[in-house]
């Protein structure tokens, strides 16, 4: 099989002092752009071959982001005339050569191994995944679409979402690129209705979980948690002057880190400079970031942020590239906030 990620322009420019990106997919998490992540999920999964399509207005960013995580030569970039499945698909099926092959948000990430060997069991021509619908979120209209069609697509499945990631055989390419010649602007229930119309098999497989990044801090915090537990055991670096390490760390050995404890799951950049503090578990730490007197926990600190001397922990939160909070002891006593458009502040 091949892999096929798509990396369209999402509508969200992300939390605040992501420094205005447009694409989800390049939103850090544990220390590195999703996109690359879900690279190297996707290339295990289908072992090896793996294509990002991309619009023409993101293709510098995608191919920088590649150059600077040390893939550039991992993966083809393809450019897409728009966004969505259908796009990505048609633009791709010079590459795809027939091959059956599995489409991915590249914003998102599965937990666990996908069941690929599965996905096209019995010839079908189109593997679905789902997962167990959380009961604060919206039935998902496709799956109800999809319900529609009869056979044994979804029965017994109960009430489930789709997840961004599918399996397609070689042929549903080309059909794909038939249609959007005819005009057809395809979601993927277009693509998997005409499937089925056509005559072809299809087969669904339930996940244990898929998340997305869509703009929202606590989907983007859950990212990072997953790509943290699957953290390998790293051998630290030397010169690490009264530092408590527990479980699994990963530190860079430019960093100065000094009079803390740091307990893992965590991944900690170059350059950063952490003194008289406490790093608790699901915590991703920027390059060039400085935290001094402070508690974290749960949280991503970005590229320069400096977090100083709160008196309190900070728990579940993102701190933006360049960003500071600190705290000051000067009187009169009171909040001093300077905040970009879309900024979020929960004082507990």
């Amino acid at each position: 099989m091949k892999g096929l990620l798509i990396a369209s322009t999402g509508g969200s420019p992300g939390p605040v002092g992501y420094g205005g990106i447009a694409m989800t997919a390049l939103a850090p998490v544990a220390n590195r752009p999703l996109l690359l992540h879900a690279l190297a999920a996707l290339a295990a999964t289908v072992g090896g071959d793996v294509a990002i399509a991309a619009a023409a207005e993101d293709l510098t960013a995608v191919e920088a982001a590649l150059e600077r995580g040390g893939v550039r030569g991992d993966a083809e970039v393809i450019v897409t005339d728009g966004p969505g499945v259908a796009a990505a698909i048609a633009a791709a099926r010079g590459w795809l050569a027939g091959t059956p092959f599995i489409a991915q948000h590249a914003d998102g990430l599965l937990a666990g191994p996908a069941p690929v060997a599965a996905l096209l069991s019995g010839g079908a021509e189109v593997g679905l995944l789902v997962q167990a619908r959380p009961a604060t979120q919206p039935p998902d209209l496709a799956v109800r679409r999809l319900q529609r069609l009869g056979g044994p697509l979804l029965d017994g499945a109960g009430d489930v979402a789709l997840v961004g990631a599918w399996a397609f055989a070689g042929a549903v390419a080309a059909l794909v690129e038939r249609r959007r010649a005819d005009g057809h602007d395809d979601a993927l229930a277009d693509i998997v209705e005409a499937v089925h119309d056509g005559g072809g098999a299809l087969h669904t497989e339930i996940v244990r979980g898929w998340r997305r990044f869509e703009g929202d801090v606590s989907e983007l915090l859950e990212l990072n948690r997953m790509v943290l537990d699957e953290l390998d055991d790293q051998p630290l670096p030397a010169g690490l002057d009264g530092v408590s390490v527990q479980g699994r760390v990963l530190i860079d050995p430019t960093a100065q880190v000094s009079a803390t404890i740091v307990r893992g799951p965590v991944v900690i950049g170059p350059n950063c400079i952490i003194h008289d503090a406490y790093i608790g578990p699901y915590s991703a730490i920027g390059a060039g970031a400085r935290i001094e007197g402070t508690e974290v926990e749960h949280s991503m600190i970005l590229p320069g942020a400096c977090v100083l001397h709160l008196g309190r922990r900070l728990d579940g939160s993102v701190v933006g590239a360049g960003a500071s909070v600190s705290r000051h002891f000067a009187l009169p006593r009171g909040l001093r906030l300077v905040l970009g458009d879309g900024a979020e502040v929960a004082i507990c």
